[in-house]
């Protein structure tokens, strides 16, 4: 790479360029220009969920969403998820677990899951938290979609995935909290 280009090392870049066929009978490509990508999203540049596994975790997502019953968690929490834009592309992480494409909706649909197998198992069994307070299955559920909500207002949609510059000094606890306290 040339030391004007030196600059787009490791980003995404839009070409203009040809293919040409030189004299030994080769082809060559010709870039033309080549610049930094302006918006584009990163999971159409790393491994990420298929399409049909897309449709399937945003159906589990939206299925305990709207198992929720009481009216007042079920609208905050479908207002705002609805609200996500390109939420079965979004990573859940840079560099740790469900760090690819549509890793923000398995690792919420998981934990979604996750706690609900646990209410129903420890229901069954006449085990809670405190044995004179009963779980309350949509605050349960509630919880478990919103716990890691901060993380959408985390990162950029460009093409190198950095922190979001108002973010940096906020966990995604208080990205989440944000993310409510603007809803309510």
């Amino acid at each position: 790479m040339e030391d004007c280009h030196e600059d787009l090392k490791g980003t995404v870049v839009a070409v203009k360029a040809f293919v040409a066929k030189d004299a030994q009978g080769a082809f060559r490509l010709v870039i033309r220009r080549m610049e930094a990508a302006e918006e584009c999203l990163m999971a159409g540049y790393i491994n990420g969920l298929t399409d049909a596994e897309r449709s399937r975790y945003t159906e589990i997502l939206w299925k305990y969403i709207n198992s929720i019953k009481n009216e007042g968690y079920r609208y905050l929490v479908s207002s705002i998820f609805k609200d996500i834009t390109g939420l079965d592309q979004l990573l859940a992480s840079l560099k740790k677990h469900h760090n690819f494409s549509g890793g923000f909706l398995v690792y919420t649909a998981s934990v979604t899951c996750l706690a609900n197998y646990m209410l129903h198992s420890l229901s069954h069994y006449d085990m809670n938290p405190s044995r004179s307070i009963p779980y309350q299955a949509d605050l349960l559920t509630a919880g478990a979609l919103l716990h890691a909500v901060g993380i959408a207002k985390k990162y950029t949609p460009s093409p190198d995935m950095r922190r979001i510059p108002e973010s940096v000094p906020l966990s995604r606890y208080e990205l989440r909290w944000r993310a409510l306290c603007w809803r309510i």
